[in-house]
């Protein structure tokens, strides 16, 4: 519905010890039908990484094997702006008119040191090497969205008509050299530059109607096509003078995906069972073109999802929940680019265009009680997918490694998840929520990789406390274990973040947040085939103290106690 109320905006800045700092703006108005907010932001970010890498490598051709160690340290300074504005346009009682615009933009400088050290002194294996290099890069996002609502008198009963653009170009510019103690040979200079662009248009026509029984349905098209481009040219010499266009580092890629998805749901309640049946037909047809080589391929498919939830009100307080669901993960197109890219002459990527979707039959139950200070939920599942899409690494020689994709086989997944929170007063309340699931990958067309399988878990604790009318301060710990991969796993790790809010007034708020105080962020991974046995460490170095104000206009006020948005970089949770 439309409605009047006066201006109201807002002014945030904040900074951290690692030199991050944030500038935002953010705004509504109402003129007389015409509904106004808008955001803009500046930001710039400063990151640091040491990884540190141990192989025991084997050479297929000679049979020789070498212990490696390398060490890699970077850091990047990154600043990007953003702004968005939406309007919500009432043309009459019934149909409104909505449109967005949005512009995202970024720039980013780093540099790198590391080295590489072999225990093989001859033989293919023998590497020793210092690498320095940069990478800079730069890119904008723009995106306009608008869509037409047109409701027919009645609960939810309406038709909407959405259209989507996005479009976005990403520019690199790398180089790096390295100087050789192992093998005998000149040093050696690397530049590449690679310029990729992605557009993505969608389209929805959505209808929302009542039927007889008190009965819901929702049927709709939705159209949307992706279109990726990607040209890279690379440069190899003995240093930056000599260094020329190499042919077999130069490649052009362009591909396209267009969905098209008819679907419907039927939602029906008799007495306290709920229930609603659906069905998504889904056509893919996906085009790629490898331009210097002169090779292109296409493939399609035709798929059906159905889902079936049910709900059953068993109480006031006590619901009981089951569904199955099929769903689709698809390939980005960036994976299917066939072209080798080197990133060292050491590492190597490649794309697969053989791949296929990944579809994920889930199956569910789930049992949920809400209380007026205790709520708790358990929601146990079991889920296969087939065709599952795993990034692989496989030994060329030499100790060169190639990262690429595989449809590998079964991934199968099943546990539980549970959630409970508990209002211990008017000012304290707690939340915890975590999982537990056997996990196990099997891939039977590859006779020399091995079934995996193991426990996961995760585990997520959130206080929030009301110390005094003005303050309020919120604890969160995050806890993840051991994780199954294709061809080994990932390791634990942990972090803790704290947040406290001041308020001086209705206008004018002051935030401290302390992200990972306990350093304890690590990102650990294991590989484990006949060729390669590989444990890599990575350090992201997120610790920080981050202190802000926010500063509200017009008809605004400082914000409430609710959940802080905890920056810095950190990974999702």
């Amino acid at each position: 519905k439309n409605r009047r109320s006066p201006p109201t905006a807002s002014l945030r800045a904040s900074g951290d010890t690692h030199g991050r700092d944030t500038l935002s703006f953010t705004g509504t108005d109402s003129v007389g039908k015409l509904n106004l907010s808008g955001t803009a932001a500046a930001n710039q970010f400063v990151f640091n990484d040491d990884t540190l890498t141990t192989e025991q490598l084997s050479d297929p051709a000679s049979g020789d094997t070498a212990r490696v160690v390398s060490t890699l340290h970077s850091r990047d300074i990154s600043s990007f702006d953003l702004g968005r504005a939406n309007g919500d346009y009432a043309l009459d009682g019934n149909t409104r008119l909505s449109a967005g615009l949005g512009y995202y933009s970024f720039r980013s400088r780093g540099v790198f040191e590391g080295a590489y050290a072999s225990s093989a002194l001859t033989g293919p294996l023998a590497q020793d090497y210092q690498t320095a290099g940069t990478d800079l890069g730069d890119g904008h996002v723009f995106n306009v969205s608008s869509n037409v609502r047109r409701d027919f008198g009645g609960e939810d009963h309406q038709l909407t008509a959405a259209f989507t653009f996005s479009s976005n170009s990403v520019n690199n510019a790398s180089t790096q050299a390295f100087a050789y103690a192992l093998p005998a040979q000149p040093d050696l200079f690397e530049a590449f530059v690679t310029a990729d662009t992605h557009s993505s248009t969608d389209l929805k026509l959505e209808y929302h109607g009542p039927l007889p029984g008190a009965a819901k349905l929702v049927a709709g098209y939705e159209f949307n096509l992706e279109r990726d481009g990607s040209d890279r040219t690379g440069q190899l010499g003995t240093d930056a003078a000599d260094a020329t266009v190499d042919q077999a580092q130069s490649d052009r890629f362009s591909s396209s995906q267009a969905v098209h998805d008819l679907y419907a749901t039927y939602d029906r309640s008799f007495g306290r069972l709920e229930v609603m049946p659906g069905l998504r037909l889904e056509g893919v047809v996906v085009d790629t073109d490898q331009l210097i080589a002169g090779v292109t391929g296409r493939s399609s498919y035709f798929e059906l999802y159905p889902t079936l939830h049910a709900t059953y009100k068993l109480t006031s307080a006590v619901q009981l929940a089951a569904s199955y669901s099929r769903r689709v993960s698809r390939p980005p197109t960036s994976e299917l680019n066939p072209f080798r890219t080197e990133y060292t002459p050491l590492n190597f990527a490649q794309g697969n265009p053989d791949l296929k979707p990944a579809i994920t039959d889930s199956f569910e139950a789930d049992y949920e009680y809400n209380g007026q200070k205790f709520t708790y939920e358990v929601d146990g599942f079991y889920k296969d997918t087939h065709d599952v899409v795993s990034s692989i690494t496989e030994s060329l020689g030499g100790g060169a490694l190639l990262a690429t994709y595989e449809n590998f086989g079964h991934y199968r997944e099943g546990g539980a998840d549970l959630s409970a929170s508990l209002k211990v007063s008017p000012k304290l309340s707690l939340s915890a929520s975590g999982d537990v699931a056997w996990n196990a990958y099997a891939n039977p067309d590859a006779a020399q990789q091995q079934a995996r399988a193991g426990l996961s878990s995760s585990a997520k604790g959130k206080v929030n406390w009301d110390v005094t009318p003005k303050d309020f301060v919120q604890l969160e710990v995050y806890a993840e274990g051991h994780n199954v991969s294709a061809q080994g796993y990932t390791g634990a790790y942990s972090f803790v973040e704290l947040g406290w809010r001041h308020k001086f007034g209705d206008r004018l708020t002051f935030e401290a947040t302390v992200l990972d105080p306990f350093n304890t962020l690590r990102e650990v991974s294991f590989i484990e085939t006949p060729t390669l046995s590989q444990h890599t460490s990575e350090y992201p170095h997120l610790r920080a103290l981050q202190l802000g104000f926010t500063y509200a206009f017009g008809g605004g006020k400082a914000p409430n106690s609710r959940d802080f948005d905890f920056g810095g970089g950190g990974p999702p949770h």
